[in-house]
């Protein structure tokens, strides 16, 4: 079925069944994650082995990604639920939830441009200190980034409100999102190549250098600084490298499918259950970055279970000097 910008749609039971299921799935992500993310900031900024990394391009990743796990995460739930009670009175229910709708959609295109800026500006931060010993270090100068990256996230955003891309109720995705359509054909186009793929490329590119660079020299840094203060701090940099390069694949592999149904499928022509999924799917990353975390940094994985178990920070720091030298 072809859909435009402003097609009214029947559900389907097929549809209904995807829904209930996509229903689950972002009540669940929606817990899970606001918990995880809510538990990572809290371990990052209580303990001090974590300042003296990227504290506030963290800190802002995991605010972002809140956002959506504890606000737009929910309210799909209830527009989906409104959706499919009043399929038959559409006009009305569009016309009174479409400024909620709006507010919503808005949030979760920043959240997008924001959290993959803030993971690409990591990315190439991490290549910088591991390969060249220089980075964007300071929390001011971290706060000066991220007022850049809002300032084009809201720039993006303002855009839909000239007429170029829409935000709205999204038919093919049942969710508050842009909307998909031929008015909104070339809006979708810079969205996906300029905010999604550009970003992609330069954290991707980013990493594979500082991973050729880590894999070349590794042996002759060990060598040279072996048990001393630089080695614990190349290995500090390596081990928060892979935490980084896991949430920026993550991220990856959640948006780059529907990144694609966005680009294709400007007149609506993909099987609605398909897009749903897919949108679904994209919105799960926000709530993996505790286990990403938790998964791949083992100064993290004693820092957690201390915050949890209410160790003392004195404890913390005896386990991290005990786990130091495997980390790498």
């Amino acid at each position: 079925m072809n859909v435009t910008d402003n097609g009214l749609v029947t559900t389907s039971s097929s549809v209904t069944g995807v829904l209930i299921f996509s229903c689950i799935v972002f009540a669940v992500a929606g817990v899970v994650g606001t918990t995880g993310n809510v538990t990572t900031l809290v371990t990052l900024v209580k303990y001090k082995p974590f300042q003296s990394a990227e504290i506030v391009l963290f800190a802002n990743l995991l605010l972002s990604d809140m956002f959506v796990t504890a606000i737009a995460d929910p309210m799909s739930i209830i527009v989906s639920n409104f959706q499919v009670a009043h399929q038959n009175d559409q006009h009305s229910w569009m016309k009174r939830l479409h400024p909620l709708c709006v507010i919503i959609g808005t949030i979760c295109t920043v959240s997008c441009v924001v959290s993959l800026l803030t993971i690409a500006t990591i990315g190439v931060n991490r290549y910088l200190i591991v390969c060249h010993s220089h980075g964007f270090h300071g929390k001011r100068v971290q706060i000066i980034i991220l007022t850049c990256i809002y300032g084009w996230a809201l720039t993006v955003v303002s855009m839909t409100f000239f007429g170029f891309g829409r935000h709205g109720f999204n038919h093919k995705t049942y969710m508050c999102l842009l909307v998909q359509g031929p008015s909104t054909g070339a809006f979708m186009v810079f969205f996906v190549i300029v905010c999604l793929w550009t970003p992609m490329l330069a954290t991707l590119l980013s990493y594979g250098n500082l991973y050729y660079r880590v894999a070349k020299s590794r042996r002759r840094i060990v060598a040279v600084t072996k048990g001393n203060r630089k080695r614990k701090k190349q290995g500090d940099s390596v081990q928060l490298a892979k935490t980084a390069f896991v949430i920026f694949s993550v991220f990856v592999i959640c948006w780059f499918p529907i990144s694609i149904l966005f680009l294709l499928d400007r007149d609506g022509g993909v099987n609605i259950s398909v897009s749903i999924l897919l949108s679904t799917f994209a919105h799960i990353h926000p709530s993996l970055n505790f286990f990403v975390f938790y998964g791949t940094n083992k100064r993290f994985r004693n820092a957690a279970k201390a915050l949890v178990l209410g160790k003392s920070r004195q404890v913390f720091k005896n386990q991290s000097i005990a786990t130091i030298t495997t980390e790498m």
